[in-house]
């Protein structure tokens, strides 16, 4: 494989996927949706990802039916 490592996989597709609805902005009025965010809590910008997709995706009139869940994939010992 050669390129971004970015573009392989799901993250890659997911990537795409943004620039193609960015680009053609469809009115998603009757998508519904929710967003399940997996992040590392040590980051300040923990889960960003998932609000991005929220903002985004309402702006092209999708509704969010389930309030966004945050996981954090790296716990603290104290955590656990």
């Amino acid at each position: 494989m050669h390129g971004d490592p970015w573009r392989w996989g799901a993250a890659g597709q997911l990537l795409d996927f943004y620039g193609r609805l960015e680009e053609e902005r469809p009115d998603l009025g009757e998508v519904l949706f929710c967003v399940c965010d997996l992040g590392d809590d040590a980051y300040a910008d923990f889960c960003e990802a998932g609000k991005i997709w929220i903002r985004f995706l309402t702006e092209l009139w999708a509704q969010e039916v389930v309030e966004r869940y945050e996981i954090d994939g790296f716990p603290e010992e104290e955590d656990v």
